[in-house]
């Protein structure tokens, strides 16, 4: 499974390469791989386990924020615009 990521984004990233960190609300740090596939730049390996360790499914809204040294974090949204609470447990 893998996510892209919007081309406008891509200037931002060219320091990623390899394995990056996102940090879920929890706090935790999910190791998932930074590919370039088929010209698109993805969330690749790791990405289906955060997804999981989340509940995240389709409809739910997801705010990225780069922190620098190959770190995001992730703040996760229900459908009605909320945080999703049981995110703030979520473990790796």
């Amino acid at each position: 499974m893998l996510q892209t990521i919007p081309e406008d984004c891509h200037k931002y990233l060219e320091e990623c390469t390899g394995t990056v960190s996102l940090r879920g609300p929890s706090g935790n740090l999910w190791p998932v791989e930074l590919a370039k596939i088929s010209g698109e730049l993805c969330f690749a390996r790791g990405w289906k386990e955060f997804l999981c360790d989340h509940r995240i499914v389709y409809g739910y809204l997801l705010v990225f924020r780069y922190d620098g040294n190959s770190q995001f974090s992730v703040t996760v949204f229900l459908p009605s615009s909320c945080e999703a609470p049981y995110a703030f447990l979520a473990q790796p």
